[in-house]
Parts: structure tokens; C-alpha cells; sequence
């Protein structure tokens, strides 16, 4: 059974090793926002999972056996999951911009190009979801916090407690760490920038390289994050 909690991601790809290359990826490096990958073979296997699985994304090889991988979106009666190309073919973009594709990745893949269409689909998903945002449900000292995630600018540690800070200014303290408010919020655009702060890549307006690094947040212009060494590279990456 899938945890809720978690997105579905969809491989169709007809390589074995291609497929176990990329599910080794997704299940090292993004764990805290997929379920385990499933990973399927041609188009009318692909078909059949979908509408089995509802998968959230869909990693497409278009150079499938039988049937070319965009015949997909002719056979299919309905799209509600989002689409990340993968091809040995770089002249095909035009047919992925067609189908509204996240991303049009290039085999062998690249770890980088693949971290970076990931988030692109993060973004994208919560962008569309903006108008009817889920609420989450957090604990608060005084009991229990119902919110919108993207009323939330960042999200600060404080011992084993997380103080969040909202867009009016406003911070309201959550009775959990702040591992544990990452795994919840960052499916919702959230990334970790040091050991202390997570903040919503859509407030997001500057990266400043002085002061060894640090980042902007609308509402919070005063308010210079330091982004960690460690990962300043990715997250350079993304925000680009």
C-alpha cells in the first residue's frame, strides 16, 4: 500500500539497466518525497499502470518498442500526472513541448539534469495546486495548527521545536523538528539550505554569493539566510 504521504513516480522504459540506473537514483537521493519506483516496459503496459497507479510523475523513454512513447498521450483518456522525457534522441523537444513535458532529459542521465527536472516538476506541481491548496495539519504547544503550505516563507529550527514564519510576519511555533516538518513540506516546493532554516522556493527572489552565501525571501528582504557550502552547488542548480 502507498503512504499518502509520499508521491508516485511511474518508469516506462524498455532498458533494464536504464530503468534500475534511474529507480536507484530516485530511491537514494528522493526517497523522502516518492514511493518506491515502479518501472514498466512499453507503452501498454504503461497504460494499464496508470490508471492502476494514478502515478504523480512519469519518467517516459520515447524510444519504446512497438510504439513510439508520445503514442501514449493518444491512448490514454485522461492526464493528471506530470511528464519527464528521457531519450537518446535530442531532436524530438517540439513533440515535448506538445504534451506539456516537464523536462526533456538526454541518456545516459545526468545526476544534476535529473535533480534539477525533478524540482522543476516539485515547482510546477504546487503552482498548479495553488488554487486548491491542500491544508496540512501540524502540532502547536497550544494543540493543533491547520495551514496552507504556501502561506509559509521558511521554517527555523529551535531544539527539537520548528518556528514557521509566514508571509504577514507572523511566526507560529510546531511542536516537531525540523526533519520532521522537511519530509512533510518538501513536496510543496520546500528545500533545505543549511542544518537550521528550510524555506519555500516560491518566495524565494535572491541568491547573494558575498558573506560566503545567502538567500532573499519575499516578505523578508531584511533577513539574510546563509545557504551551507555543502550544498550550495544544488541549490544553485535548482534555483537557477
Amino acid at each position: 500500500m502507498y503512504n499518502q504521504d509520499r508521491l508516485k513516480v511511474l518508469i516506462i522504459e524498455d532498458d533494464e539497466l536504464s530503468a534500475y540506473a534511474l529507480c536507484q537514483i530516485m530511491e537514494n537521493n528522493f526517497s523522502n518525497i516518492f514511493e518506491k519506483c515502479i518501472t514498466v516496459t512499453n507503452v501498454n503496459e504503461g497504460i494499464k499502470t496508470i490508471h492502476q497507479l494514478a502515478p504523480d510523475l512519469v519518467f517516459l523513454d520515447i524510444g519504446l518498442p512497438e510504439k513510439d512513447g508520445f503514442q501514449l498521450f493518444n491512448e490514454i483518456s485522461w492526464v493528471k500526472f506530470y511528464t519527464i522525457i528521457t531519450s537518446t534522441d535530442s531532436s524530438r523537444g517540439l513533440d515535448a513541448i506538445k504534451i506539456q513535458a516537464v523536462d526533456y532529459l538526454i541518456k545516459p542521465l545526468d545526476y544534476q539534469n535529473l535533480s534539477q527536472a525533478v524540482h522543476k516538476f516539485l515547482l510546477k506541481r504546487i503552482n498548479h495546486q495553488s488554487s486548491k491548496e491542500p491544508r496540512i495539519r501540524l502540532d502547536s504547544p497550544n494543540g493543533v495548527l491547520i495551514t496552507e503550505p504556501s502561506h509559509i516563507v521558511y521554517c527555523e529550527a529551535v531544539g527539537n521545536n520548528t518556528l514557521l514564519y509566514y508571509a504577514n510576519r507572523i511566526s507560529q511555533q510546531i511542536s516537531k523538528p525540523l526533519k520532521e516538518i522537511e519530509e512533510i513540506l518538501v513536496k510543496y516546493g520546500f528545500y533545505r539550505i543549511q542544518k537550521s532554516f528550510l524555506i519555500n522556493m516560491n518566495h524565494t527572489i535572491e541568491y547573494n554569493k558575498t558573506e560566503g552565501g545567502f538567500v532573499v525571501l519575499k516578505h523578508y528582504e531584511d533577513i539574510r539566510i546563509p545557504v551551507s557550502k555543502n550544498i550550495k552547488e544544488h541549490f544553485l542548480m535548482i534555483f537557477s
